[in-house]
């Protein structure tokens, strides 16, 4: 189906809110994995504690983390209930933005030798290393200061949500690589930010 571009929405998040006591997650699906299930607590600040609960007592391994949708995926079967507790960060739409694209590409590293061009004339190629790369633009808005991110090296968390609904939302945990401004004395001032990512691209789970 369709979706108007209209519909999209980018949001940012804010300050970290730590949370007072462990919260519920519900499984996904029939797998091993556990999310917050209050979905407006995720984004969980990679530089605070995530302490992990089964049936209420510390799990210290077994498990890796999601820090941008709220996850927790186990090596096996966890006991349950599956609770959590850390710090998260509350999202809020960026106003002026305007546009918004990225691309995931992968580097395809080339293995071919003379014993495979000896079979064929096809190159032999194994993944390497992958990106997200793209640019949120809008109207120049002085009051927001991303620009500092820009100068100080934090990291940019990035969450388009395609339509309005919320059915399909993506997280983009980058770093700001460029800022372009522009106008003209008969248009507004413009601000682009140029990203590429540092985590994976990561999108809500089902």
């Amino acid at each position: 189906m369709a979706i108007a571009g209209k519909k999209s929405r980018v949001k940012i998040p804010g300050t970290g809110i730590a949370m007072g006591s462990p919260e519920a997650c519900t499984q996904i699906g029939t797998s091993d994995n556990y999310k917050i299930t209050d979905r407006s607590k995720i984004l969980w600040d990679r530089e605070e504690t995530v302490s992990v609960f089964e049936n209420g007592s510390p799990a210290t391994t077994g498990y890796t983390v999601d820090y941008l949708t709220g996850v927790i995926k186990f090596s096996s079967t966890p006991t349950t209930p599956v609770t959590v507790q850390a710090t998260y960060r509350p999202s809020s739409f960026i106003t002026w933005a305007k546009t918004f694209s990225f691309s995931a590409s992968t580097d395809m590293l080339d293995t071919t030798n003379f014993k495979s061009t000896a079979v064929d004339s096809f190159r032999r190629e194994i993944e390497g290393l992958s990106e997200v790369t793209g640019t949120v633009g809008g109207f120049h808005d002085a009051t927001d200061n991303l620009s500092d991110l820009l100068l100080s090296g934090d990291n940019l968390i990035l969450i388009w949500i395609p339509n309005k609904d919320g059915s399909s939302v993506y997280y983009i945990e980058a770093k700001i690589e460029s800022e372009d401004i522009n106008t003209d004395v008969e248009s507004l001032v413009m601000d682009d930010l140029n990203f590429s990512s540092i985590y994976a691209l990561e999108k809500e789970p089902a």
